[in-house]
This record gives C-alpha cells, structure tokens and sequence, in this order.
C-alpha cells in the first residue's frame, strides 16, 4: 500500500504512525524503511507506533509518501486471504499529549499506568526488547534470592 500526504509545515513534538494489517509489515517514508513489525496475529488490527527521531528526520515540508509492505497471511494454506492494509500520520503537540495523558488517568489504573512507563508483558512484545528481558531476569534473580537463604 502507498499512499501521499501533504506536510504544511513540521513545528510538531512527536508524530505516530497508525497501520493496519493483519500480520507482519515494513513501513517506508519517502523511500527509507522506518519501521518493521516481524509478528503475526491472522487478524486486522492498527498498530499505534511513536516515531523516534531517527524516523522523524526523513519527513519534509510538502508532499510525503508512506508505503506499507504487510504479508496477508502466514503460510500458503492458510484459510483466506485478508490484504486489507491502512496507514496514516499524525503529528501530536505537548498540548495534545498532555490531553492525552489527563484521558488515560481517568480510565487507567495506577497500576496500568505504571505498566505504560515500562515494556508490556504482552506475549508478542518481547520480540527484539531488551528491556522486557533484563525486567524478567531481575524479576527471576529476586525470586531466588529468598529460596538460597
């Protein structure tokens, strides 16, 4: 999928990318991969993404072109095909964010909240996260702790 959009100007302090697929996809910006999601789930879904800076810096002040390369299913015999693929940007402002966390208090708990400062135990999320890895081995480390004494 590719599709164009126009950039009047980039005075935003993040942007994040929205895509849809059903299993794993690469993302271009003008013509740089800037992101790649190895996983596969057999259903359509939008993936939020925030855009690091090193992805930031391939967007320009005009016409920019998104593309989006997803698989429509995991193997040959799988039961039907879903090609339905989507993508967009938008840029988000420290007033939007703020918004945006004030919304999340409201409907989070403090224990998801503090789940959201640190990687997800999702059981898809510890593909190529260190982080989530060192918080499990910390986690194991201390539990044996106590059962050496």
């Amino acid at each position: 999928m590719r599709t164009k959009f126009e950039l009047e100007d980039l005075n935003f302090d993040s942007y994040r990318l929205a895509v849809l697929a059903r299993q794993g996809f690469h993302v271009y910006l003008n013509g740089e991969k800037i992101h790649t999601y190895i996983w596969w789930q057999d259903k359509p879904f939008y993936r939020s993404i925030v855009l690091e800076a090193e992805q930031v810096k391939h967007l320009k002040q005009g016409t920019n072109v998104l593309a989006v390369y997803a698989n429509d299913q995991y193997g040959p015999d799988a039961p039907e095909h879903y090609a339905a693929t989507d993508v967009w940007l938008e840029g988000i402002t420290k007033a939007d964010q703020e918004k945006l966390d004030l919304a999340l208090e409201e409907v989070l708990s403090p224990k998801d909240r503090e789940a959201l400062k640190g990687a997800s135990n999702g059981g898809y999320h510890y593909f190529g996260s260190a982080k989530i890895f060192a918080q499990m081995g910390k986690a194991f480390a201390e539990a044996l702790l106590p059962l050496q004494k």
